[in-house]
């Protein structure tokens, strides 16, 4: 079988791809390394932060179309993958300001707050006399594991072929494009490589030589119940 688009890479990315394609009919095959949310993966782990405030239209208006989006996830399979509480914007009053212009140009809702307002609402945030923070309602974070069980769940209803683990080791451009395996081959008529840190790799066999450099993300988790609920902080720094 000639699939019409191969997905090289099923995290995040890769399934979201697959699933919208395969809604608008295409024939879609996706193949993962390890598995969606491996450990060994960039999409993986219980949480990411979402929010709204960015001082740049084009993200702004990413951020409210992947709320909408994770929502009607949430209400086709059942689960429950966003935790917004809330973010408290810290920061120089030339950023706040920003921010403020940009959220607020795209029809979003973002509150400033002086610091006997915040301390009143937040307890926990105490600000010196004059200064101010930006509180936004659309933030907080998306259950991680959830959210690729959720896009899995709905990639296999949509129709996708879903085959982990299956690492492609090499493409072979042509009339239809030859994916290699470990172990076989598939054919797709395009391609869309959404494979991570192994990227690089991949793409240079076929002489797309990208200046990928993965980076590896120093998380803390601490066991912190009582803040579950409350809003996160973001503080922004003069240059930042």
């Amino acid at each position: 079988m000639t699939y019409d688009i191969a997905i090289v890479g099923a995290g995040v990315f890769g399934l979201s791809t697959a699933c919208e394609l395969a809604r608008r009919g295409h024939s879609v095959l996706a193949l993962d390394r390890f598995g969606s949310g491996h450990p060994a993966t960039s999409s993986t782990g219980a949480s990411r932060s979402i929010r709204i405030a960015y001082d740049h239209p084009f993200y702004v208006a990413l951020a409210l179309e992947a709320i909408e989006s994770w929502r009607r996830l949430e209400a086709e399979t059942g689960r429950k993958i966003l935790h917004l509480t809330g973010q408290i914007d810290l920061g120089p009053q030339s950023k706040l300001e920003e921010l403020t212009r940009t959220v607020r140009a795209a029809g979003a809702a973002i509150e400033a707050m002086e610091a006997a307002d915040l301390r009143r609402r937040f307890p926990e945030i105490v600000l010196s006399p004059g200064e101010i923070g930006l509180f936004q309602r659309q933030a907080g974070t998306v259950i991680a594991d959830a959210g690729m069980a959720a896009l899995l769940q709905a990639a296999r209803k949509a129709g996708v072929t879903y085959l982990a683990p299956e690492r492609v080791i090499r493409l072979e451009p042509g009339a239809t494009v030859t994916l290699h395996t470990d172990g076989r081959h598939f054919e797709a008529k395009q391609v869309v490589v959404a494979a991570g840190p192994w990227a690089k790799d991949l793409l240079d066999s076929i002489g797309l030589p990208l200046p990928l450099a993965p980076a590896v993300a120093q998380v803390t988790f601490l066991d912190a119940p009582a803040l579950v609920d409350r809003p996160g902080i973001a503080e922004w720094r003069p240059n930042g």
